[in-house]
């Protein structure tokens, strides 16, 4: 599975953090600590030097006053950082909270369920008792009517037709109410076994939605803190770019004034050569001798040089 980090670093085009031999150094160690110490002696040396060059070439403090409004703007950068942190840090306080109300009316919502499951199990074995108890009732009951019934036939076989009808009438009769009686004990188990039924298939549905709301916090969670360690990675880069362009730009105007510099100087030591060469007739300003017999004489005279300017 690919990590997410690098990713976004990708995405975003942030360069990965450099770990020196794959030690992450913590805040408060001795080798951040000496690190840190040095990193500010070079940046005092460093500010002292270009506010001499400065000082040297400009006879001003332009760089020192760039350099301290700089400064301030990266300590507003870092106070809006350690802002966005703070808040950070509340937010996952607050998630932090949320997820422990959730959890626990997680755990209230499970042993109100596990109590309404126990009361329903015992009310069906309740119901079942009290059901086996009422059929042993009726099957004894009948098993003992019927046997009256035969023995009062017997006893008063001389009776009539009519009154064994009549008896026959109530045997049926008294069956019927046997069977709606176990029918009616049938319907009320059938229905606490579909009231436990629907109980249990809520439960599952709501222990779904718990487990899908804690996913979708716990994504927004991380979420959240990748975009934070993804700017804060933009603005470390951001600001190391700033760096770099500040140092180009004063190394091309340190240059551009140098060669200013020797133009200028190049130019004053061209006129004052030039002036000297014609104040002392030197060179090409050399005054020429004239000859008396220019036909009968040889020049023996070597071609003078010309003096570079």
């Amino acid at each position: 599975m690919a990590n997410i980090k690098i990713l976004m670093a990708n995405k975003y085009g942030i360069k990965p953090a450099v770990v020196k031999d794959g030690i992450h150094y913590p805040v408060t160690s001795m080798e951040n600590k000496l690190r840190k110490l040095m990193t500010d002696k070079q940046l005092l040396i460093d500010v002292l030097k270009e506010l001499y060059r400065d000082l040297c070439l400009n006879d001003g403090f332009q760089w020192f006053i760039q350099f301290l409004a700089q400064s301030r703007i990266d300590e507003r950068r870092l106070q809006m950082s350690e802002d966005e942190v703070a808040r950070n840090r509340a937010k996952f306080k607050e998630l932090r909270k949320q997820l422990r109300t959730q959890r626990n009316n997680q755990k209230s919502t499970l042993y109100e369920f596990e109590g309404n499951f126990d009361r329903l199990r015992h009310n069906i074995e309740d119901t079942e008792q009290i059901g086996i108890f009422k059929t042993v009732y009726h099957i004894k009951w009948q098993r003992s009517r019927r046997e009256q019934f035969m023995q009062s036939i017997t006893d008063v076989q001389d009776e009539s037709a009519h009154s064994i009808r009549y008896f026959k009438d109530k045997l049926l009769a008294e069956n019927r109410v046997h069977n709606e009686l176990e029918h009616w004990n049938t319907v009320v188990i059938n229905e606490y076994l579909m009231e436990i039924e629907k109980t249990m298939s809520k439960y599952d549905r709501d222990v779904e939605a718990m487990d899908l709301q804690i996913r979708t916090k716990k994504s927004e969670l991380n979420r959240m803190i990748d975009e934070r360690e993804a700017r804060r990675r933009l603005i470390v880069q951001h600001e190391e770019e700033m760096e770099a362009w500040m140092k180009f730009k004063d190394d091309r105007a340190a240059e551009k004034l140098y060669k200013m510099i020797m133009l200028q100087s190049a130019l004053i030591v061209q006129a004052w050569w030039r002036g000297l060469l014609v104040r002392q007739q030197l060179g090409p300003f050399r005054p020429k001798k004239e000859k008396a017999k220019p036909k009968t004489t040889v020049s023996t005279a070597k071609p003078e040089k010309k003096t570079e300017e």
